[in-house]
């Protein structure tokens, strides 16, 4: 903890204290004057936070860790770390949610297999795509593509995880008949009435 957040803590844990002392009021108006001459800017959380969300306003977005460190209207990454207690990049992941956040990268562990296949089966009824490589094209790109969640639920092939989730897959009546090989190259045979997929061994 640096000295000015000890001063800070010090003087807002006064703040809240009723009845002080004549010597405690003038303890802390001593340690207000020595902030007030400290160099540099002042950042607390609440200035911090106010100069994230005024970055939000302009951009759209939160601003990278990249950007702390360049933007003399934000603070530095290590402010943000010493003042609360955790990296800048988990701090803004936590409190400032980016809509364009890979759902997967950053937080992986904290989404279990069980998550993954929702997300697969949301994602797979939402796009009916024809093939593995038309599923990949389709899909949000905030979320994984089939290899990944396939690796994720423990499988290798296309059909395997179609195999594994096919109880809550939306596939279409009229759905072309489709071979997958091992490769995962798909094979398109022509248009059938049913929407059986079979496997070549």
């Amino acid at each position: 903890m640096t000295t000015a957040k000890a001063f800070r803590l010090i003087v807002h844990y006064l703040d809240t204290v009723e009845g002080l002392s004549d010597s405690l009021h003038q303890a802390k108006d001593v340690l207000d004057d020595l902030l007030s001459d400290y160099p540099g800017k002042k950042w607390d959380d609440r200035s911090i936070c106010e100069a994230v969300e005024s970055f939000i306003a302009d951009h759209g977005r939160p601003p990278t860790t990249k950007e702390l460190d360049a933007l003399p209207e934000l603070p530095s990454h290590r402010c943000v770390e010493l003042e609360f207690d955790m990296k800048a990049a988990q701090w803004l992941r936590e409190n400032y949610p980016s809509k364009d956040q890979l759902w997967y990268k950053y937080r992986a562990e904290d989404h279990t297999p069980e998550e993954y296949r929702a997300v697969f089966v949301s994602e797979y009824n939402r796009t009916h795509p024809h093939s593995c490589l038309e599923y990949n094209r389709r899909r949000d790109p905030r979320y994984p593509s089939w290899q990944y969640t396939a690796k994720m639920l423990g499988c290798r092939l296309w059909s395997e995880l179609i195999h594994m989730c096919e109880d809550e897959l939306d596939v279409p009546k009229s759905r072309e008949r489709s071979f997958t090989v091992e490769s995962s190259i798909q094979l398109i045979c022509g248009p059938l009435h049913d929407q059986q997929v079979y496997q070549i061994r």
